[in-house]
């Protein structure tokens, strides 16, 4: 098989790639069965309308971090003079966007990581966005140089105040989507900003645990428990870091996929481990378990 499966049809070759060999992402192109990976629909994609730019939730994910289910559409952006946009399974857009917004990748035109998070600030949530700016950050394809001059060509484009805000808010220490995600939550909510990856160590100055968001005053570790937490293993590798935390003092809150979802546990499981070390953050200084998410506050990324 060649590296790029796809093939494009038309009613004089159509009968060659019929099933059961073949499938159609989209009208007009054929994969072999068995090949549905993101990459590949878009090639297929652009093999008839090859003016397409991979854009929004599609750009991010072909970057590596998932904003959306990946049943989501494609999203393209074509000229403004495109021909036909609609298909089925496929979201279009028509603007022009200027050149150097625009780069390569797997072989596909595709908006660069500044231009892709302008863009997502437009329709996702704040946790969202900050989520996939941590992680272009930390693969390197992202400065904050090329995000402040994306920012400023993009002036008066919608969700452009969520872009700046986003800006200020990045962090290349978060190890995952859904530890930017915690860590927003909990800033949108008033609480003091957690440090990502935090070493901790013991008064002799033995290494203890690495946790995911530490408040260092008060001795507490936020630690999000993934999938990857289910394993046998992982659970007695857990079991003993968590027991050599709190024999050194440190509170340890364990938040799952169901406080992303509502987002209103995770602040209050966190203000009432706060709670208990007063000295550190005083009650009055932090937000209370009443605080309502913004109404555009999105959902939970899509990568581990």
């Amino acid at each position: 098989m060649t590296p790029d499966p796809a093939r494009r049809t038309t009613r004089s070759n159509r009968h060659a790639y019929s099933p059961p060999d073949w499938w159609s992402p989209t009208r007009g192109s054929r994969l072999p069965r068995g090949i549905d990976d993101l990459v590949s629909r878009c090639r297929a994609l652009l093999l008839v309308q090859p003016d397409a730019v991979f854009t929004g939730p599609t750009a991010a994910a072909l970057w590596g971090c998932s904003v959306a289910p990946a049943t989501a559409s494609i999203e393209v952006t074509r000229r403004r003079d495109s021909g036909g946009n609609r298909r089925p399974g496929h979201h279009g857009r028509r603007r022009n966007l200027p050149d150097d917004h625009i780069t390569t990748l797997h072989g596909l035109p595709i908006t660069n990581p500044s231009r892709t998070l302008v863009d997502l600030a437009g329709r996702f949530g704040l946790p969202l966005v900050v989520a996939f700016g941590d992680f272009a950050l930390r693969q390197g394809c992202l400065t904050a140089a090329s995000l402040d001059s994306c920012i400023r060509a993009c002036a008066g484009q919608r969700g452009i105040r969520r872009a700046r805000l986003a800006c200020e808010l990045l962090d290349a220490r978060a190890e995952s989507p859904r530890e930017s995600i915690l860590r927003v939550i909990l800033i949108e909510a008033g609480l003091p900003a957690p440090t990502p990856q935090f070493v901790i160590r013991s008064s002799s100055g033995d290494f203890i645990a690495r946790g995911d968001l530490v408040y260092e005053d008060a001795k507490v570790v936020l630690e999000y428990d993934g999938e990857h937490h289910l394993t046998r293993d992982q659970q007695a590798s857990d079991a003993d870091r968590r027991h050599l935390l709190s024999m050194d003092g440190w509170l340890v809150v364990t938040l799952t996929a169901l406080d992303l979802r509502d987002p209103r546990r995770a602040v209050r499981k966190v203000n009432q481990a706060l709670d208990a070390r007063p000295a550190a953050f005083p009650p009055r200084e932090r937000a209370r378990g009443a605080w309502t998410p913004p109404r555009h506050f999105g959902t939970p990324a899509h990568s581990a």
